[in-house]
Order: structure tokens, then sequence, then C-alpha cells
């Protein structure tokens, strides 16, 4: 059964944001599966160049950079971080913080991805939380929540 499916527009705006999608399950499963896709996981150089000059003037003044130390960040990648939690009745089930930005989690009682507990999914009020820790150019999200009998 789908439990929800969602396409999401992101940007830089959404960086340190959380979206909450509460559920309800009426009856027991024997697992829960959640996809996470999400591109691009690194920053286009376009969009990065900018944030990377103002972090570079805030936090590296040239009277104690040098300039090869500033470039050297200047040069640097900027990622995209979007991660997945789970709550069962307010309490927490679990997390997945990792740079893959193509996930597949499981959840079950039996056996469960890494960063969740092995859980019964049973039924009641679930929160899935989708948290954007580094948002930093425009991304193509789509996530998947599936509850599972076999």
């Amino acid at each position: 059964m789908i439990i929800l499916d969602e396409n999401l527009k992101l940007d830089d705006k959404d960086t340190l944001t959380h979206l909450r999608y509460p559920f309800s399950l009426d009856r027991d499963y024997k697992a829960i599966k959640i996809n996470l896709d999400y591109d691009p996981s690194d920053v286009p150089k376009e969009y990065g160049k900018q944030s990377l000059k103002e972090c570079v003037d805030k936090y590296m003044p040239e009277e104690d950079y040098s300039q090869e130390d500033r470039d050297d960040i200047l040069n640097s990648k900027i990622a995209n971080l979007i991660t997945t939690s789970l709550l069962y009745e307010g309490k927490f089930v679990g997390a997945y913080h990792n740079k893959t930005n193509h996930q597949e989690i499981i959840v079950s009682k039996d056996k469960s991805s890494p960063g969740y507990k092995k859980f019964d999914i049973k039924k009641g009020n679930y929160e899935f939380i989708l948290s954007m820790h580094s948002s930093n150019s425009k991304i193509n999200a789509h996530f998947a929540l599936e509850a599972i009998d076999d």
C-alpha cells in the first residue's frame, strides 16, 4: 500500500528546514519501505561559487589566511544533503543521515536499514520527516513510503 508519494522542487531557501508528513496505519504490516531520490547531489559550480565566496570573506579574513588557503575553499565542492526520519506515536524509530542521493530504506521487526531500529510495524500514528540539511541549489526530489505485507 502506498502511504506517501511526493515530488518536490527545493532550493537554497529550504536549507535547515524539515517537512513533516503525519500518517496513520489502520492495521499491522510486515515492513515500511522508504525511497528517496534527489538531484543534483553536488551543487553546480554556478550556484556554489557565490556561497563559497561569501563564506571565505566572512570566515577567512585575508589578514589571517593565505590566498592559497582561501583559493582551496573557493575551488571546493558543495553537496546537497537531504535525510529521512521516522517516528511512531511520537517516538523515534530511526534516521538515515547519508550523502547518498538514491536511497531505499527498509524498516521491519526482522531487519532494518542502517540508522533505523528493528521495529514491528503496528497500526497507529506515524510521522515521516524529510530534513534538508544542506539545500544549496535547485533540487528535484522524490520520496515514497510503502507499507508492505510480504
